[in-house]
């Protein structure tokens, strides 16, 4: 630590604004799990449906015109996922003739399809009914007087937008970030510090600690250590210190009191004090020791 910069007594203790446990109204944990279930389906399908193409691919140089073309219709929409029509009698006497059990796999394969297509535009149902349930609860909890001012010192847009009516592309979008915000306003102690709660903590003589939550306040306070240690480290690296970019001046010198320097104004060089100042100490000390020599 710095020599007479304080950052705190003792400590300051965050914690999240709400529950982990708050955003357990947005799970559909039923929907996720038919929504894997189709998933699996589909992969399933899809290995069924290319070796089917592939049978298909076989069969095609041997067919008619008439019956060519139909089998390469039902190839290109079984290839991409799409409803399979029934095949006419002639294309399937003729694919029967070259496949025996093809005619009965492509079949099953137009029955699982349509199946997987019922399901699929169900779960899409399933699924604007969930957001629309969800939309509703994070409307609802916008209307906390606590988020609202944690949004509007956050992001004071977002505030102004809260409340407006919206294309629903943009409502999505609004929802979206504000539905961000309270996941992390429940799921780690801050964004910003300004949906977190504040506590001070101090130890006890048994080695415990007091724990005790403050009037609302806002604190700011900057930590130079980690600069003043990075700072440390360029200063004895050669390289760096030969490189730097930021350069103390060759006239800097400690002195009583403080530092002194001479610096160009109005054609004339004028010798300049900065007084004492721990945080100018950390700052100028790797300076003074590597990047311009030993200081006086």
């Amino acid at each position: 630590m710095t020599p007479d910069v304080s950052l705190g007594e003792h400590a300051v203790l965050r914690v999240a604004a709400w529950s982990i446990e708050s955003v357990a109204v947005f799970r559909a944990p039923e929907l996720a799990a038919a929504t894997d279930a189709w998933i699996a389906d589909e992969l399933a399908h899809a290995e069924v449906a290319a070796a089917l193409c592939d049978r298909l691919h076989a069969a095609v140089p041997r067919l008619e015109r008439r019956a060519r073309a139909a089998a390469l219709r039902t190839k290109r929409r079984l290839f991409g996922g799409q409803e399979l029509p029934a095949l006419d009698g002639a294309t399937g006497a003729a694919l029967r003739a070259i496949d025996p059990d093809l005619t009965s796999a492509l079949d099953a394969a137009r029955r699982a399809r349509q199946a997987l297509l019922e399901r699929r535009a169900a779960l899409e149902r399933r699924h604007d009914e969930a957001l629309a349930r969800q939309s509703e609860i994070l409307r609802a909890r916008a209307r906390e007087p606590a988020l609202r001012r944690a949004v509007t010192l956050a992001n004071p847009s977002l505030r102004q937008e809260l409340d407006g009516a919206t294309k629903p592309a943009r409502r999505r979008r609004r929802e979206a970030t504000l539905l961000h915000y309270w996941m992390r306003a429940a799921g780690r102690p801050t964004p910003f510090g300004l949906f977190a709660g504040i506590a001070g903590v101090a130890p006890v003589g048994d080695g415990g600690l007091t724990i005790t939550p403050a009037a609302p306040a806002v604190r700011v306070s900057v930590d130079i250590v980690p600069f003043e240690q990075v700072l440390e480290a360029l200063a004895a690296t050669p390289r760096y210190a030969a490189s730097a970019d930021l350069r103390a001046s060759a006239t800097l010198r400690a002195c009583a009191g403080g530092w002194c320097f001479e610096q160009a104004r109005d054609g004339a060089r004028v010798r300049e004090r900065l007084p004492h100042h721990p945080i100018c100490a950390a700052l100028l000390g790797p300076y003074l020791r590597g990047f311009a020599g030993p200081a006086e």
